[in-house]
């Protein structure tokens, strides 16, 4: 857990996550790291957590943030405590700019890279 009033963990085999607290799709991620499948570094909030970011209580967001590195693509995903809520969609590739375009075109080709940077413009244009 964080250790300012934000409650967040890093979702790792043993970190204290539960569909309670951090919701499903949390629990989940959890569960296929436990079954040493592939999954991307991730920071689980939890509901109170969120409450608290509603509420105007960013403190902790560098904390947080330090979890990865500076040039990585980030992802908010909800995750609910019931599949049945839906809720909204996931933000993809947060910190997409013209520097990171260029540098996934040197590692990733530029078809690939532009299909990035266009999904990442049209996500935030909609």
């Amino acid at each position: 857990m964080g250790q300012g009033e934000l409650d967040y963990e890093l979702i790792t085999p043993s970190a204290r996550i539960a569909t309670a607290t951090h919701g499903g799709r949390a629990k989940c991620l959890q569960r296929l790291l436990r079954l040493e499948l592939p999954v991307p570094k991730t920071v689980a909030i939890s509901f109170s957590g969120v409450h608290s970011i509603a509420a105007g209580n960013f403190e902790d967001l560098p904390e947080i943030l330090s979890n990865f590195n500076n040039n990585d693509l980030l992802c908010v995903r909800p995750s609910s405590e019931s599949p049945d809520w839906g809720g909204p969609s996931a933000i993809m590739n947060i910190g997409m700019n013209n520097l990171r375009y260029e540098e996934l075109k040197q590692k990733l080709g530029a078809d690939a890279a532009s299909s990035i940077y266009i999904n990442f413009v049209q996500a935030y244009s909609l």
